[in-house]
């Protein structure tokens, strides 16, 4: 019981992390490097802690669980995002890609958790499989596997941009090509837990600088080694320059973060971590709206003053409302 809330803790500290970063990409403006280093792997990072702690499920139960925290407050969000109109708005809400559910006025933060949802079932039946083999027989079907859907959601991007809406691209229903990149991070996650498992003990601070140092490191030569996607990648609507490049290199700095998560199990800083880790969601959901709302649009031309300022605003800011759905709503941001 011990070692399983220990490593529970570090994946919540994980993607305490995570969500920090994701606040700090979205007030970033398009064309710092900063900000393509972090669209390397930051929205990785939530498939990859997801997969560290995935187990298999009976179809009915995981069914019933993830449609608890992923599918209602997508279907809500969309809908109180998008004006609460029942019109073909709702329609694009449920063709459920990144592309579509802008369209439909809605968040397009929605679309982790649609992705989440499909790639979950995806990452399952795998884990499922791999459950009745030897372990090392399981990790190498894992690897395996992972890689094949990394294939196929490039197989699956060929068709991205076919599905129009009034001339608008819609991407593929659900976002199919995202979903199964989503997957095979579901399923490296479930392997680099399997490594950190076999670390051993908490690593302590030489760890913590390592790890730094290898997720600057991996994502800012990731960034810069990948190209073809503009300012900076997004695995929204697929836009990665080369796939299994941008794969590789998330994966190596969320291995590196996963080390700084663990170096950080017992620091005093751990428990916000943690409690941000919990509502990463909630925080994911609202952060933009509120950064629209109480942040003027940033110029590269602001000083380093002006954006601490707006991120410490928006971060306040989608905290607070975290904290308050969370007490007034849980069931609206995915917690019980």
């Amino acid at each position: 019981m011990g070692e399983t809330r220990q490593r529970l803790e570090y994946v919540d500290i994980l993607k305490g992390m995570g969500i920090l970063l994701v606040l700090v990409g979205h007030i970033l403006p398009h064309d710092l490097s900063l900000k393509s280093a972090l669209y390397a792997f930051h929205m990785p990072l939530f498939f990859v802690a997801y997969g560290m702690v995935a187990r298999p499920l009976p179809v009915s139960s995981l069914l019933r669980r993830r449609s608890a925290s992923l599918l209602i407050p997508y279907l809500f969000w969309g809908l109180a995002f998008s004006g609460m109109r029942l019109s073909k708005k709702c329609l694009l809400l449920l063709y459920g890609s990144g592309e579509s559910i802008r369209l439909a006025g809605s968040n397009g933060m929605l679309w982790f958790l649609v992705t989440m949802f499909l790639g979950a079932f995806l990452a399952n039946f795998v884990l499922g499989i791999a459950q009745d083999k030897h372990d090392s027989a399981a990790k190498t079907l894992i690897v395996a596997v992972a890689l094949g859907f990394l294939l196929i959601s490039m197989v699956l991007n060929h068709w991205h941009e076919a599905p129009l809406w009034h001339r608008h691209e819609l991407g593929l229903p659900l976002g199919l090509d995202v979903s199964f990149l989503a997957a095979s991070f579901i399923l490296a996650g479930h392997f680099l837990a399997w490594l950190i498992s076999r670390c051993g003990k908490s690593p302590g601070r030489m760890s913590l600088v390592i790890g730094l140092v290898a997720t600057c490191g991996f994502s800012f030569v990731g960034s810069k080694v990948n190209t073809g996607f503009g300012n900076y990648p997004s695995m929204q609507v697929y836009r990665l320059g080369s796939a299994p490049t941008y794969w590789f290199f998330s994966i190596l700095a969320c291995y590196g973060m996963s080390i700084v998560a663990r170096a950080l199990e017992k620091t005093p800083a751990r428990h916000q971590l943690v409690w941000l880790g919990q509502h990463s969601m909630a925080i994911f959901i609202v952060h933009k709206p509120v950064r629209d709302l109480l942040v003027p649009s940033l110029s590269r031309h602001y000083s380093l003053g002006h954006y601490l300022y707006a991120y410490a605003v928006v971060l306040i800011a989608a905290t607070c409302c975290a904290y308050v759905l969370d007490k007034l709503a849980p069931k609206l941001i995915g917690r019980r």
